[in-house]
Parts: C-alpha cells; structure tokens; sequence
C-alpha cells in the first residue's frame, strides 16, 4: 500500500514537490521542497529522492532491518580484503576489532543513532595506551572514519537511510597538533655510534636514515634489490604482518629505484659479504618491528638523544634532504620517498633525471664528513 503522494507545482520563478505522507501511527503530514529552477530537478528530485525521505520520516525499515553490526562488518571485511593491500587490511581489522566491534556487537543496525555514536565516542575517549597516555586526535579520527565507512557501505548496499556518524560532530583531528619528531644529522649520528656493537641493526638503521624508505619496505629487501656495482636499491615489497610475507608496496609511487651514497653501498657490500651463503631471494635484514623498536629505545637513551618513532627516520631524511641538500627538486626528493604527491613542501619544480644520482651523491659526502653541496659538480645552479 502506497503510503505518500506528491505533485509537483509552479513556486515563483521556479517549482516545487508538494507530498503527503501517513505516519507509522497513522497520521497524515505534508510538507513541500523548494528551489527547482526546471521542471525536469523537481520530477529526478520527486522520483530518486523523496521516496528516501519518506521512507526515513516514516522509520520504515528494509527486510535488512534484523541484521546486526557483527554481519555487516563481516560482509564489509570480505569486500575490502579483495581491493585492500595487506598492511592496509591488517590496520583496519585492528581497529574494527579492538575498537568497533566490543561496542556494537549486536547491536542491530537499524538501531544505531548519533546520539548512541556519540556516547561510543566518550567510550573511546575513555581509553589508554599500554604506557598508560591517551591516544592521539589523528587516531581518534581514523577510527571515526573507519566506522563512518562501515556505515557507508551499509546505506549503499543494505538500504540503510542514512550514516549516523555523518549526524555527529567532528571527532578528532584528521592533522596532528604538531609536527613528527624527527633527528637532525647530528642526532643520528650519537645514536649510529651508539648501536654500532649490533651489526645487523646498525646497518638496518644506516639503510633507514640514509634511504628515507618505509619500515616495511626495509624488512622486504632481498639480496637481488641491491644492486652494489651501480649502488642502487629497488624497491618492490612491503612486509605484511598480516600475512607474515613480503607484499605489495604502499602505492604505485612507491615502486621506485633509489641511488645510494656511496659510502652506505660500501657499508652494505662489508655487510653482505659477512653474510653466510646469502642467496637471491633471502632477506637482507633478518630484523623484527619488535627488535627495532627495542634497539631504537636502547639506543637513544645510550646516545642521550629523544627518542623518535621507526616512522620518524624517514621524516628525518627527507627534513635532511629538504634543509641540508641543494641543487634538486622537491619532485626529486617526492620520487625518492615514494610519495603519490609532492605533498613534502611546495609543489613548484621539475625534477632533473639525474636528480636522484645527485641526492646520493651529496649524502655520501655528508656522511663522510666533507662538503655537503656538490651542485656545481653537477652543472645545477
């Protein structure tokens, strides 16, 4: 039984829908929309729009209107672990499981409103690190934003009126309060020194700071990426924890070939050589996030330096690139770190095609402790 009418009207220099609708409780309303300039807005607005509005004025439900948010979560997993890179996939599962799912369980869809998104927030607000500090806003926003996607995919495929996350008021900061901590050359400097004793990190961590590359990128190099004779470094994979195995990098930026300063390639060749029987394919740095991590902290408190996240080092090259490197290209420096834009400063410049030959030269005099700026040896101004 059809439960509204509407018809559509002259409104000034324009038209309007007019429609009437009966309440679940059996009361009739009206109400009109304004503001169609044509005729044909009205007629796409009376036939793709309003039957949403009258469907949720009238809090009519959907034959999905039993289903819990346990089910649809486990149908919105399925979809996005087919198009979702491993890393990616495995980030999102860890916040729907530990900060989505406790909550709403079972929850019924259908049921969930912003006031019931709202108290969720409160809950997560609630909540503490293992080292006991609160989280960040830029957190607090992802997992808003996961949610907010969860709900999307609800309305677009289970006929659900509308997101209630979308009804409710900003929840963190999509940018942080500050910037990343990062070191200075000097800073890493007093903390190589003091992680030198331990060879395998120590090389892992000279391959971190002189490269700018991605934790994950680091764990995935095997043998046959480096390339010692025209010291360069390919980079193909990305560990995936979720996998235990080596998968795609971040984007397609990111498959990139990077020139390495000479006096980190010859560190490398010492290195490898020590190595027994390395083959092709085996990994380069047999390390963990967990080992890292550790050697991280012992060694920034041996060197008496902050102590920055495993992210932070890659800040630091690129800062390193930005303030102490001259003669190339933001686009340069961009195509080095792999990023999908030239998001790291202005964009304005065109990147030379020897730029990053230049980049590994210059770090390779920095790090041997000579002159930093070798443009001119290049013919750059």
């Amino acid at each position: 039984m059809k439960t509204y009418s509407s018809s559509i009207t002259k409104a000034g220099n324009g038209y309007k829908v007019f429609y009437r609708y009966q309440t679940l409780e059996g009361d009739v309303k009206c109400s009109s929309k304004r503001g169609f300039k044509l005729k044909r807005e009205a007629q796409e607005w009376q036939q793709n729009e309003l039957p949403k509005l009258i469907q949720e004025l009238r809090a009519e439900r959907t034959p999905n209107e039993n289903m819990t948010m346990k089910e649809l979560i486990d149908d919105y997993i399925k979809d996005f672990k087919v198009s979702t890179r491993n890393s990616t996939a495995e980030n999102k599962l860890h916040i729907i499981n530990e900060k989505i799912l406790p909550y709403f369980n079972k929850q019924k869809v259908y049921d969930i409103k912003p006031y019931d998104i709202k108290e969720w927030h409160n809950k997560i607000r609630t909540l503490r690190k293992p080292n006991g500090e609160a989280y960040a806003t830029t957190y607090y926003y992802s997992i808003n934003a996961q949610l907010k996607a969860i709900f999307n995919y609800a309305v677009m495929y289970f006929d659900l009126p509308s997101n209630p996350v979308s009804k409710t008021k900003p929840f963190g900061s999509k940018k942080a309060p500050k910037r990343r901590a990062y070191w200075t050359f000097e800073e890493y400097s007093k903390f190589s020194n003091a992680i030198q004793t331990n060879p395998v990190y120590y090389y892992a961590f000279q391959t971190l700071f002189w490269t700018g590359i991605r934790m994950g990128e680091l764990m995935a190099i095997k043998r046959k990426d480096i390339d010692l004779e025209n010291m360069t470094l390919d980079v193909e994979h990305s560990f995936s924890k979720a996998e235990l195995e080596n998968g795609d990098v971040k984007s397609v930026n990111a498959y990139r070939t990077i020139h390495l300063p000479q006096q980190l390639a010859e560190e490398l060749k010492d290195y490898i050589d020590s190595l027994y029987n390395l083959k092709s394919d085996d990994l380069v740095f047999p390390v963990s996030k967990s080992g890292l991590h550790r050697v991280m902290t012992e060694g920034s408190e041996s060197a008496g330096v902050k102590r920055i996240t495993i992210h932070g080092l890659r800040h630091s090259h690129i800062s390193l690139l930005l303030n102490c490197v001259s003669g190339v290209s933001v686009s340069a420096i961009s195509d080095r770190a792999g990023h999908s834009t030239t998001d790291v400063t202005m964009i304005y410049s065109h990147a030379y095609d020897n730029s990053d030959e230049l980049i590994a030269k210059q770090l390779d005099n920095m790090m041997k402790g000579g002159a930093v700026d070798v443009s001119k040896e290049h013919g750059q101004a």
